[in-house]
C-alpha cells in the first residue's frame, strides 16, 4: 500500500513521529503485515526507543517466524539488557539466515561477536567486542550504536583502557 512507502519517506527524513503514526494507523487497520511492524520497530530504535522497538519486532517475529532480519533487529536491540536472550535470538537468525542463504557469514559473524559478552573477563575484552560491533557496522542504527556505547561505559565507569577511548571517539563522531 502508499501508507507502507510513505512511511520509509518519512523515516528517511527523520519526520518519525509522522512516520511513527503512519504505521501505527496502518496496523491499527490491518495488524497482520508483518514488514509495517518491522518498520514501526526501525521507527522507534531512531527514536531511541527501543523497548518499543523490541515489541515490534517480537510481533513481527510472530506473524514472519523466518524472517532472519526480524531475529537480527530484535537480537541487536536486547543487548541493551539481556545479553542472554540476545545470543538466542542471533543464534535463531543465523539458522534462518543459513537456510535462505541470505547474509549468512555476516550473521554468523555477528554471533560469534555477541557469544563472547559475559565470558570476556577484563573490561578491555568487553570494550573490545563493543568496539568491534559498533564499528564494523554490525549495528544497523546510530542511535542503537550510542545506546550500547553509553551501556558498554556504565560497566566498567573507572577503566581507562584503549577500547574504552576508541568507544568514547565513536560516541563523539555520531554526535557531530
Amino acid at each position: 500500500s502508499s501508507d507502507v512507502c510513505s512511511s520509509d519517506l518519512y523515516s528517511n527524513n527523520n519526520e518519525l513521529a509522522k512516520a511513527e503514526e503512519t504505521y501505527l494507523k496502518l496496523i491499527n487497520i490491518n495488524n497482520n503485515i508483518p514488514i509495517a511492524w518491522q518498520r514501526l520497530g526501525n521507527v522507534y530504535v531512531s527514536m531511541s526507543k527501543f523497548d518499543k522497538a523490541a515489541s515490534a519486532y517480537e510481533k513481527t517475529i510472530k506473524l514472519e517466524p523466518n524472517n532472519p532480519s526480524a531475529y537480527y533487529l530484535l537480537s541487536q536491540v536486547l543487548l541493551l539488557w539481556d545479553i542472554d536472550k540476545a545470543k538466542d535470538i542471533g543464534k535463531k537468525c543465523i539458522y534462518l539466515s543459513k537456510s535462505t542463504q541470505d547474509n549468512w557469514q555476516y550473521m554468523q559473524d555477528y554471533y560469534n561477536l555477541i557469544n563472547q559478552l559475559g565470558k570476556e573477563g577484563l573490561p578491555e575484552n568487553t570494550y573490545k567486542i563493543y568496539f568491534n560491533l559498533i564499528n564494523d557496522d554490525f549495528i544497523s542504527s546510530d542511535e542503537l550504536k550510542l545506546a550500547l556505547i553509553d551501556y558498554s561505559i556504565s560497566l566498567y565507569p573507572n577503566d581507562k583502557s584503549d577500547y574504552k577511548n576508541k568507544l568514547l571517539a565513536i560516541k563523539a563522531q555520531l554526535q557531530k
